[in-house]
């Protein structure tokens, strides 16, 4: 007798468990290889590649798993014990089938589901992210007992195989180009419907096949509006701007030069839908001329940086999705640009369009015409292991390293050669090449809860900081001398500003 007899066609999972398997799969797969497409003509956030990657390893993994299931041969013995066996297998196949279902959709969903037509609603991101899984994992759960997979004698051929798996294909192309056929006939391509940058960012596409596949919203991003990001209907503004502040009820960024007369910056994007259920501000910087505006055009879905005295445009990335999009920080005269994301950060020249990639930084905290202060790692909450202050030429080349505390709120001053540094309600003056404190006053703010927050310089080098004052009628953002800690309110600006960023203050 031998030791080991292989099972012939014993059936470890039920039909409907490994229906809904091939079903998630396929969907899985499917949505993975969109992101793969995409990330060939746009940039794709680094959560998305990733579950795009570990659903395409996931397929494959519980695919091998459970058919090394089917194929082992088991230990010779008595019958009562080989059905034992039989039953942790099919346990043990119930249970990949069923977890691999909610990993691989869970995973290769991660950047989003398609745009799919109204009439769906959210019916495919219910199928996908609730209903397999549960499906699944209710036959896995439910009692089973290992049975024959089909009659003896009837063996299944391998041109029965290929026949089923033609003519799955085939039926899926079919429901994917007649889904694209009535989407484009349903919803021809469209602009924004009232002329704003957030709308062009929300709801401008163009229905294609490839765009069905690799640019709608959600999987991640829709094919831009126009190659190029239109040059905004402003006139030169011949004063530098103070500040500019997101409107939430409106959804628009208005630039203010002087008080009480803001202008819209129409094609600028609001809000963004991820990093939250309510979304994050869209990314906006002014530079402290006042004179130039990084942000994210809506149509084209760019980061641009506008120069407001010659309305001179020039593209900073290309076309984005909601997780890429990178923090802007401009240099003094806006000539140089730093983009921070998740993938790290980018220096990049706007008058001659060169790019370094500085490597081991993690948070910039000052542009000057020397180069660039910054710190190797994030800002931190408070028991956070110390990090180091760098700073870099305009290549990206690291010149001196210091350590550092990564809680501080700290800004580098216009020029790049000192740093301001608020610790508690001091503010304390550094080098940034040695970290040697230069100077430490208090400073001599009105009473308020917390701690100040850097904000900006004014002209005359004086540090604009934020504070929550105790009196609700106070100014919150004063001007703080540096050399004595003197302050005073900052003029031209509201009493409640939120959502502000700031450019030429005196």
């Amino acid at each position: 007798m031998p030791d080991r007899v292989r099972p012939a066609g014993m059936r470890l999972a039920p039909r409907a468990l490994a229906g809904i398997w091939r079903v998630a799969a396929v969907l899985a797969c499917g949505i993975a290889l969109s992101t793969v497409a995409r990330s060939f003509r746009m940039e794709v956030g680094v959560a998305e590649r990733l579950g795009a990657t570990l659903a395409l390893a996931s397929v494959p993994a519980v695919h091998l798993l459970v058919r090394d299931l089917h194929r082992r041969a088991l230990p010779a013995g008595p019958v009562d014990l080989v059905a034992a066996r039989l039953a942790l297998r099919a346990r043990s196949a119930r249970a990949l089938l069923a977890g691999g279902t909610a990993v691989a959709l869970w995973t290769a969903s991660s950047g989003g589901l398609p745009d799919f037509p109204y009439v769906l609603g959210d019916s495919a991101s219910l199928v996908c992210d609730v209903l397999l899984p549960l499906l699944a994992l209710i036959h896995a759960i439910r009692p089973w007992q290992v049975t024959p997979e089909r009659a003896a004698g009837r063996p299944r051929g391998a041109l029965k195989r290929l026949v089923g798996a033609a003519l799955a294909v085939a039926t899926t192309v079919g429901l994917l180009a007649g889904w694209t056929v009535w989407g484009t006939a349903r919803e021809p391509r469209y602009g924004p419907y009232d002329g704003s940058g957030q709308d062009a960012w929300l709801t401008g596409r163009t229905v294609t096949p490839w765009d069905y596949v690799t640019g709608a919203d959600g999987w991640g991003v829709r094919r831009a509006a126009a190659a190029t990001a239109p040059r905004p209907p402003l006139s030169p503004v011949g004063e530098p701007l103070r500040y500019a502040r997101l409107d939430r009820e409106r959804q628009r960024w208005e630039l203010s030069a002087t008080p009480g007369f803001p202008r819209v910056l129409g094609p600028a994007v609001a809000r963004l839908t991820s990093g939250g259920p309510r979304g994050r501000p869209a990314p906006l910087a002014l530079s402290r001329d006042g004179h130039h505006v990084a942000y994210l055009d809506g149509a084209s879905r760019r980061l641009v940086l506008l120069d407001l005295t010659t309305m001179r445009l020039i593209h900073l990335t290309g076309p984005l999705d909601d997780e890429s999009v990178p923090e802007p920080a401009l240099s003094a005269d806006g000539g140089l640009v730093a983009l921070t994301s998740a993938a790290g950060v980018e220096l990049v020249e706007a008058r001659t369009g060169a790019r370094s990639r500085l490597s081991g930084v993690g948070r910039v905290l000052g542009l000057g015409p020397d180069g660039v202060v910054a710190t190797a790692g994030r800002r931190a909450l408070p028991g956070a292991p110390g990090t180091e202050l760098l700073t870099l030429d305009r290549r990206g080349a690291a010149l001196t390293r210091v350590p550092f505390d990564p809680t501080l709120d700290a800004l580098g001053t216009p020029d790049g050669r000192a740093l301001a540094v608020i610790a508690g309600d001091d503010l304390v003056t550094m080098d940034p090449r040695t970290g040697q404190v230069l100077r430490r006053v208090p400073m001599r703010l009105p009473a308020h809860y917390g701690a100040p927050e850097t904000a900006g310089w004014s002209a005359g080098g004086r540090l604009l900081v934020s504070v929550e004052t105790r009196d609700p009628g106070q100014a919150r953002h004063h001007l703080v001398d540096p050399a004595t800690g003197g302050s005073g309110p900052a003029d031209g600006l509201p009493g409640a500003l939120d959502d502000a960023v700031f450019g030429r203050l005196r």
